[in-house]
């Protein structure tokens, strides 16, 4: 059987949002995985296929504006469609936004 649903992945460090997020997501009908650390996100894009990233912003080891340069700038993963999530003040999340040229940004809730 095929899946037809469009494909989100959430990269967030923290456990609570990923949850909520899949939740979420999964109740409104998309296919969703999770990821807790900026490393090895390449890996499972390639492996997953997302349609569209969610991507927290503040993560230890690899900022999540330094991991969508990254990935916009690879040939394999340059035209996943990259949403920044993220609680920082709306103005910081649109201007790393902007910089990093990725598509727009949703703020979280505290």
């Amino acid at each position: 059987m095929h899946d037809d649903r469009k494909k989100i992945l959430v990269v967030d460090d923290d456990e609570r949002h990923l949850e909520l997020a899949r939740s979420i997501l999964e109740a409104e009908g998309y296919s969703v995985r999770t990821h807790a650390s900026g490393f090895g996100v390449s890996g499972v894009m390639q492996a997953f296929r997302p349609d569209l990233v969610l991507l927290d912003i503040t993560m230890p080891g690899i900022p999540g504006d330094d991991l969508a340069a990254f990935l916009l700038a690879e040939e394999r993963t340059r035209h996943t469609l990259i949403v920044f999530y993220s609680s920082l003040d709306e103005s910081d999340i649109m201007r790393s936004a902007v910089n990093r040229r990725v598509r727009g940004f949703i703020r979280k809730g505290h």
